[in-house]
């Protein structure tokens, strides 16, 4: 059977050696099975190791199984794979399929990737931080190696884009682009009736979408949550012996691969995005597809993430679509209206944006360079980059920008810190607290939501408990203990982390958590706050929380795995972890007294404070006075209306392009606290004090002499009638606004003008009893039209007052016609 991608394997041949080729490639042309087996068969790429990436261990395996099917060979001979914790290749392997993760470490231990003659960065559009990270490395390398061959493979992002990004580090570059290889897609769109609704809306399409299947339906969800709940909703509605299958990263990889599987019964498959790419489902004609998807945004002022459930992009919704028509002519049923698509954005953002880039920053450091020598596709979040490198410091890996000799002797490539950390420091233990610790690490690594209780202790022990359900877990198990030179232990053996905190502490110290009884929830040493075990009727005092997330609009993280520890102190000093000892003066009892407070912390967790008897000084007052206004805000304050005035003064200034140097906003004044107020609050012994201090003369000084009075020039705080009599400018109008009575401003051709005539003061006439006649700001319009109407009014009201027929000619007054 022709696929499309071999009319452009011809071109390709042609490239090699020293290939540096972009190809364009929709899903089904054949880029990840034809291409490699043509590179392979044809001896093009004799010139070492043909080594393919993959974003996923399950499409490496699926895929790897496939070519060596094609060659008619078990895999490990010509075609084999290479995933974290698992490899088939022998000394006949020409072609090996590896996830990216793998290449870094490969990278790390040989930058040259000597026997390698072919790198193919396939479905590079899914933007991983291996992914991206890789790429870097081997284009950071490739003047050691000119005459390795680079294939970037993508499936969506414009080839045109990657070719010129790629023509700063390398020469003669091509694009090849394929056609896919699909049938026509029938589309139906299905929006809820609420976005809130769609879930709950969701199985009625499937079971049309059911219906209208011939072979099969594949539904995408965003997360595991949402697809155990429609399998759940869907065994009521469905027939009796529908099959309802789900697929996810979390379930073991063998189970995974029978999903994929062709099957002669009609069946139902829930499916995360990990179906999108790279994965052939046989018997699938029909896609539903929710529109959504779960992604994980990094929040570094914690160092956690926050779990967000978002529409996806564009990209991806033509992605999903596709699998409808890969084999046959296919429906794909979408859960929003074909006019929401233009808020769509045309791609997912790349993991570097968005994740913790602790394990790239110290990748980056490893390879002896820095993130932002290295060439990115898109440049990682310099916010992430800059929480990442303060992790890495607070836990000794990096000093002054430099790896430690602590980091040095981590292993490489693509593994969690923090993982790394505690495996180094569980090097210490003795053997039996080693092996519960291979265990608690497994559990670290790979969990599994069917274990429900959140302490870590009993986590690992039901895992172990069930490894043989659990391919993943037991993988990871194994691992670990032949990292620490341990044989299985005996079945019976407890799985408990008693002992371990101190080892775990090394990789977790800002996961120290206090709780808070009158709060019902755990303040972090990160700086967050999370809710504790719902499964425990007491909460622990003190606890090491591992898996934190944050989901939209929550303040309060969900913990899923902790540890409880009885004294939090203890264990820090056991561990060596730093603490910080800080001494503030704050407000305290009833009467609200000054006193010197000493608290020991860790970041943003208390540990201990106790109140000192010494004698508070200038520099502590100051700050405590600061600390309270700051919590309680200016207005508690004695503001005079001359202070409130200032303020708006210098607004008028700074709209008009003056004084902009200087942030008189309550924001601004509020940030500026220390330099403008300290002087004036030496004598100050009470909250009451400051309570009813007037801040003018102090923000008065916020100016040099001449600023000052350019201010009392431009904005005068008060305006002069014609009668020599000064009425006070309401600055805090908008525009600002002066009361004066109308015999006052007879004479007067037009309004008052501020600024150097630059903005108009608008002008509340008074009756002659102080009421309100007519606001302007139009004099000169006000005696043209209105006036003859108010005179008729008034005269009669007030006869022993002035109203001439020709009021721009008469003199101003305020007496009444006896008294002038």
């Amino acid at each position: 059977m022709t696929l499309p991608i071999e009319s452009v394997l011809p071109e390709l041949a042609k490239a090699f050696p020293a290939a540096r080729v972009v190809i364009e490639a929709p899903p089904g042309a054949g880029k990840s099975t034809q291409l490699p087996l043509f590179l392979l068969q044809q001896g093009i790429a004799d010139d070492g190791l043909i080594v393919m990436l993959q974003p996923r261990r399950v499409a490496a395996l699926n895929i790897a199984h496939y070519l060596a099917k094609q060659l008619g060979e078990p895999v490990g001979e010509q075609v084999g794979y290479t995933v974290r914790g698992d490899s088939k290749r022998s000394k006949a392997t020409k072609l090996l399929i590896i996830t990216e993760g793998v290449l870094v470490r490969w990278l790390q231990d040989d930058p040259e990737l000597s026997g390698i003659g072919t790198l193919i960065f396939d479905e590079f559009h899914e933007r991983n931080l291996h992914s991206d990270l890789s790429l870097a490395l081997v284009i950071d390398a490739l003047p050691l190696r000119p005459d390795l061959n680079l294939l970037i493979m993508s499936a969506t992002l414009p080839a045109e884009n990657l070719k010129l990004w790629l023509e700063n580090y390398c020469d003669q570059v091509q694009v090849l682009r394929s056609e896919g290889r699909s049938y026509p897609v029938e589309y139906h769109y299905r929006p809820a009736s609420h976005v809130t609704q769609w879930l709950a809306e969701l199985p009625k399409v499937v079971v049309e979408a059911f219906a209208a299947a011939e072979k099969g339906v594949l539904v995408f969800l965003p997360g595991v949550y949402e697809i155990q709940k429609i399998a759940t909703e869907l065994s009521q509605r469905m027939p009796p012996g529908t099959i309802i299958l789900p697929l996810h990263g979390r379930i073991p990889l063998q189970q995974q691969r029978q999903v994929l599987k062709a099957s002669d019964e009609k069946r139902i498959i829930l499916a995360t995005n990990i179906a999108e790419t790279s994965l052939t489902l046989d018997g699938i004609d029909v896609v539903v597809d929710s529109g959504r998807e779960r992604r994980a945004q990094y929040l570094p002022q914690y160092g956690l993430s926050q779990l967000t459930t978002q529409r996806i992009a564009k990209a991806s919704a033509t992605q999903r679509a596709g699998r409808a028509g890969r084999q046959q002519a296919g429906q794909c049923f979408r859960l929003w209206a074909r006019s929401d698509e233009h808020g769509f954005a045309d791609y997912a953002p790349p993991d570097v944006a968005t994740q913790d880039l602790s394990a790239l920053v110290l990748d980056v450091l490893r390879w002896g360079s820095e993130v932002s020598q290295l060439a990115w596709f898109s440049q990682p979040d310099p916010g992430h980059c800059a929480a990442a490198t303060d992790f890495l410091a607070s836990t000794g890996l990096i000093r002054q920008g430099q790896l430690t000799a602590k980091a040095r002797q981590l292993e490489s490539g693509g593994f969690d810190p923090r993982i790394l950390l505690v495996a180094d420091a569980a090097k210490m233990l003795k053997n039996e607290q080693q092996a519960a610790m291979a265990r608690v690490l497994a559990t670290l690594e790979e969990p599994q939501t069917s274990i429900k209780t959140a302490d870590l202790s009993e986590r690992t022990q039901q895992h172990y408990q069930q490894r043989n359900q659990a391919p993943l877990w037991q993988q990871r198990w194994r691992y670990w203990l032949n990292h620490f030179g341990l044989k299985e232990a005996a079945e019976t053996a407890e799985a408990s982390a008693e002992g371990l905190a101190v080892a775990l502490l090394q990789g977790y110290p800002d996961r120290v958590a206090k709780y808070d009884v009158s709060r019902c929830d755990f303040q972090l040493a990160c700086g967050g706050r999370v809710s504790g075990d719902s499964s425990r009727l007491k909460q622990p005092a003190w606890a090491i929380i591992f898996d934190v997330t944050f989901h939209e609009q929550d303040t309060i993280g969900r913990s899923r795995c902790l540890l409880p520890v009885d004294d939090a102190q203890a264990l820090l000093k056991e561990a060596g972890i730093p603490l910080q000892t800080l001494q503030t003066a704050e407000w305290v009892g009833e009467q609200q007294q000054l006193r010197q407070i000493t608290r020991t912390q860790l970041g943003s967790l208390v540990l201990s404070q106790t109140t000192n008897s010494g004698q508070v000084s200038n520099e502590q007052k100051a700050e405590a006075f600061c600390l309270w206004l700051r919590d309680k805000g200016l207005d508690k304050l004695n503001w005079s209306q001359r202070a409130k005035q200032l303020q708006r003064r210098v607004y008028w200034l700074q709209q008009a392009g003056e004084l902009s140097a200087y942030d008189m906003s309550d924001a601004g004044l509020l940030n500026s606290l220390e330099r403008w107020t300290a002087p004036y609050w030496t004598n100050f012994r009470s909250l009451k004090q400051l309570q009813q201090w007037d801040p003018y003369e102090a923000l008065c000084y916020f100016f040099d002499y001449s600023e000052l009075q350019r201010l009392n020039s431009a904005c005068p705080e008060w305006w002069q009638t014609p009668t020599e009599r000064k009425v006070f400018i309401n600055y805090l109008d908008d525009p600002p606004r002066v009361e004066v009575k109308l015999q006052e401003m007879f004479g007067v051709s037009e309004s008052p003008k501020i600024i150097d005539n630059r903005q108009v003061v608008t002008v509340d006439l008074l009756s002659p009893a102080g009421r309100l006649l007519q606001r302007t700001n139009d004099l000169a319009s006000f005696w043209q039209n209105a006036y003859a109407d108010v005179r008729k009014e008034m005269r009669g009201r007030y006869p022993k007052h002035p109203w001439p027929e020709d009021p721009l000619n008469a003199t101003a007054t305020f007496k009444t016609k006896r008294q002038q």
